[in-house]
């Protein structure tokens, strides 16, 4: 990549910084931002010795852990996470909402990389705009919430699936399972992803032997697999999950998650794949329809399992 490219990309994800990172602490912690403060809440550390401060650094994720599991209802990745930066630098509204402002641009960056893997340049470009201006992705960067950490390694597991089905290898499924694993820890829905993933991976047969296309998977399990116990635990005491309380699965509501999903744009988001290069890459690139089937998959098969779920719960 040249120069100019690593510039422009770095002025674009700074702008895009300074944008989220105007009024944060405007608004004061809402309820579901505050029930992450509580998690992390350490109260104030006087230690008198660096034993003391030793004991207090291993007891503060040890004590969200134990939040987690009994009062809460997802995996613990995003809470170790905040736990770490309110410990190092407080617990102000400013601090609370950081980790979700840099896994915003996290997010953009592996985007960036996904979409010119993808498709092209242009198209990278194209997609960091988009999602660098969308609404829903400037609110959910100053949420101390962890959407923002979900869309982020979202997006990097699958730059990794990508890499990984394309060339597979060792250590390329050792960085694509332990990216699944990593997103497993983060939200349970997660599993769709990894679902979307397997998937494509039957109907679009990378190079290489079968044998080895579970490894990334059993990688993914096995890091997992120490946290499953806890898992059941929050089921136990939340039977609802995070579905307890979900909206109609109605015209009303799809249009609403459109609307939020292309913020407002609508059908004008595809303009940029229809007057760029994206067409006549699928008409002659076998590899580039491989790859924009994922983009299909991704999109329909997560909205159209929530959306089920939503419909079997209410």
């Amino acid at each position: 990549m040249r120069l100019k490219d690593w510039l422009l990309i770095a002025l674009l994800l700074i702008l895009v910084y300074g944008i989220a990172l105007v009024h944060i602490q405007d608004d004061s912690l809402w309820r579901d931002e505050g029930w992450s403060a509580w998690i992390v809440y350490d109260g104030a550390i006087e230690a008198d010795s660096l034993r003391d401060l030793a004991r207090d650094i291993v007891s503060s994720p040890l004590d969200a852990l134990g939040r987690v599991i009994e009062h809460d209802l997802h995996p613990p990745l995003y809470y170790l996470v905040l736990d770490a930066f309110t410990l190092a630098a407080g617990e102000s509204v400013l601090v609370l909402r950081l980790p979700s402002l840099l896994a915003g641009m996290l997010a953009l960056a592996a985007t960036y990389a996904l979409a010119w893997r993808l498709m092209d340049r242009r198209a990278a470009l194209y997609a960091l705009i988009l999602l660098g201006t969308a609404s829903f992705l400037i609110y959910y960067t100053r949420e101390a919430r962890s959407y923002a950490l979900w869309l982020a390694l979202t997006a990097i597991s699958t730059l990794l699936y990508v890499r990984w089905s394309a060339r597979p290898g060792w250590r390329r499924a050792l960085a694509y399972g332990l990216g699944l694993a990593l997103l497993l820890y983060t939200h349970y829905l997660s599993v769709i992803v990894a679902a979307v993933h397997v998937l494509h991976l039957l109907l679009w047969r990378p190079r290489g032997r079968i044998i080895t296309w579970p490894l990334p998977y059993v990688l993914a399990g096995l890091l997992f697999v120490p946290w499953i116990p806890a898992a059941l635990r929050q089921q136990a005491t939340y039977p609802g999950g995070p579905l307890g309380i979900a909206p109609a699965s109605d015209a009303g509501t799809l249009l609403a998650f459109w609307l939020i999903l292309s913020s407002g744009l609508g059908g004008w988001m595809v303009l940029p794949f229809i007057f760029g290069r994206g067409l006549p890459m699928l008409r002659h690139d076998a590899g580039a329809r491989r790859l924009m089937g994922l983009a299909l998959m991704g999109l329909l098969i997560p909205t159209a399992i929530i959306f089920a779920l939503n419909a079997w719960v209410s």
